[in-house]
């Protein structure tokens, strides 16, 4: 996400904007059972949601991070006023898992899988509006906006 940054934009002009992203985490894809020492095959469990959901899932072991290109987010907009903060984000996916029935004599394994859907998403917000956000620009909200206010 970016810092809150005023805009004061008369109206019949456009201005360009470049916000500075700065990563608030890192996630990395991973299967975990919930018992240690289960041996869980981590790329069959992510293609084994990726054909229940028909999502496309980041693999696991691969790490989402913004690159060095990824961390600016240029904008034009006419007339505002007010704190906007830019956000980029992915769609996060976790999930529990069971494979194996028992009756075969191997284990059961149950576990949870995390990852990623890529494809990240941009979006830049208006501090104090009164509407639902999505997830990543309410987190957002709550960690920069309550700043810019007090500034």
């Amino acid at each position: 996400m970016s810092d809150a940054h005023r805009e004061d934009i008369p109206d019949g002009k456009t201005e360009k904007f470049t916000y500075h992203l700065s990563p608030i985490r890192t996630l990395t894809s991973a299967v975990t059972p919930d018992r240690k020492g289960d041996d869980v095959n981590a790329q069959a469990a992510v293609a084994s949601l990726e054909s229940a959901t028909g999502l496309e899932l980041a693999m696991a072991g691969a790490t989402f991070t913004l690159g060095p290109g990824e961390r600016e987010l240029s904008t034009s907009s006419g007339k505002s006023s007010g704190v906007m903060v830019a956000v980029v984000s992915i769609d996060a996916v976790e999930a529990p898992f069971s494979y194996g029935c028992g009756n075969d004599g191997k284990k059961v394994v149950r576990g949870t899988l995390a990852t990623w859907q890529p494809g990240p998403y941009s979006s830049l917000f208006k501090c104090g509006i009164k509407e639902k956000l999505p997830r990543p620009e309410a987190e957002a909200e709550a960690l920069m906006c309550g700043q810019a206010n007090n500034k």
